[in-house]
């Protein structure tokens, strides 16, 4: 096994080894941090559905005092200014809590994105590790038979 030429030969292979493991390493890594952003997407979600609820809920409690107000005070609640201040004061509640779901919408797709450029990521890696052992051995091979 003294033969340069075999040593030529098992160094490419080892080359080209280390080269594909390594890319596939890296396509395990994007793939890992792949689900870690779709997993935050989630939590986005998630979180934001709470969040909403509990704005919803606070905002009932604020109708219905606003509502007792008015009524101890015998103010009628179905017509003039005071109608109109229970319809602004429920559309604006509204808006509010719409602004809570849009924005957790657009964080959780942040994050789908960023799930789908680390896949995008690990393919690559693999691809272009498979270029890159060929290349190798194609190098090694040309070096064995040409003496280049």
């Amino acid at each position: 096994m003294s033969d340069p030429a075999t040593w030529l030969i098992l160094g490419g292979l080892v080359s080209a080894g280390g080269t594909i493991y390594s890319a596939s390493k890296q396509a395990e890594a994007a793939e890992f941090n792949a689900q870690i952003a779709e997993d935050r997407a989630k939590k986005e979600r998630e979180a934001a559905e709470r969040e909403e609820d509990r704005f919803r809920r606070q905002g009932e409690r604020f109708m219905s005092r606003q509502r007792a107000l008015y009524a101890v005070s015998g103010i009628r609640m179905d017509e003039g200014s005071a109608l109109d201040v229970m319809t602004d004061s429920v559309l604006e509640l509204e808006m509010d809590a719409l602004a809570i779901r849009a924005g957790a919408e657009a964080r959780s797709r942040y994050y789908l994105s960023q799930a789908r450029l680390d896949r995008l990521k690990g393919e690559t890696a693999l691809i272009s590790g498979a270029i890159r052992a060929g290349t190798s051995l194609l190098n090694d091979f040309s070096e064995y038979r040409w003496g280049n």
